[in-house]
């Protein structure tokens, strides 16, 4: 009786440990959904609100997931350097798509294109940048 609740007792502690381990490793998906993080990559400069960005590859993401300010943060492709914590307005996109989308509205004659809006992949909703001008396109 005593080998068996020796096997219970061992097989209790390697579901806990297994248990343990699926809860604390974090799911990349669930992080990403969480704050949005989604990666563009522009083969020209892009502008946004007050900040002009060469050709490359960024991290967009919410600055605060848990905030309903709406404030976009824009990161090198690493996360590492930040290039801007923007305010942004909801926008409706009149349908959803499956990839992640920006859209670019006309800056002045010579400057680089304007990242008007950002859209999440299927969602309807979008963040619209903040211009000074309020032209947002």
């Amino acid at each position: 009786m005593q080998g068996f609740s020796r096997v219970l007792s061992r097989l209790f502690l390697m579901v806990s440990c297994a248990a343990l381990l699926l809860v604390a490793l974090p799911s990349r998906a669930q992080a990403d959904e969480f704050d949005k993080s989604t990666l563009f990559t522009f083969d020209a400069p892009v502008a946004l609100p007050g900040v002009t960005l060469p050709a490359g590859t960024y991290l967009f993401r919410l600055a605060d997931p848990n905030d309903e300010s709406s404030v976009i943060a824009v990161y090198d492709q690493t996360g590492q350097t930040c290039y801007g914590m923007f305010d942004t307005i909801r926008v409706r996109e009149s349908g959803s798509t499956d990839d992640p989308s920006i859209q670019f509205a006309e800056g002045h004659r010579g400057a680089p294109e304007r990242v008007a809006a950002w859209f999440y992949p299927g969602e309807r909703t979008g963040w619209q940048f903040m211009y000074a001008n309020r032209a947002n396109g």
